[in-house]
């Protein structure tokens, strides 16, 4: 969105819709770790996906800043905007390759029965 309306109204609908993401996301992440992992598994798999998930947030205000100061403010957040979709969209593409054919039929979580991975 910011990459069309460059306006700081473009960045806080953009905040708000990235927690909303966040939010919407975490119960189907939940669901993917208890149905792929032993119960033994999970406490990792919880810790896995928060490292995963928290490595970008830490990092990004970092690239941006950096952009920033080394371009300037419009160049360097369309040049950060850019390479955040170049990022988004080669996770979905290389998540996508790995997941194969896996099926989900959801009787796994109302039996308790975990897919040894």
């Amino acid at each position: 969105m910011l990459l069309v309306w460059q306006h700081w109204l473009a960045l806080l609908i953009g905040a708000v819709l990235f927690v909303a993401w966040g939010a919407l996301s975490l119960p189907a992440t939940f669901t993917l770790v208890a149905t792929s992992l032993q119960r033994q598994q999970h406490t990792m798999g919880i810790g896995l996906q928060s490292l995963v998930r928290s490595v970008p947030m830490m990092l990004g205000p970092l690239i941006d800043g950096w952009l920033v100061t080394r371009i300037d403010w419009d160049q360097g957040v369309h040049d950060s905007l850019l390479l955040c979709c170049g990022l988004s969209f080669s996770a979905i593409f290389g998540g996508a390759s790995e997941l194969g054919e896996a099926e989900f039929t959801g009787d796994e979580i109302e039996h308790g029965d975990h897919v040894s991975g």
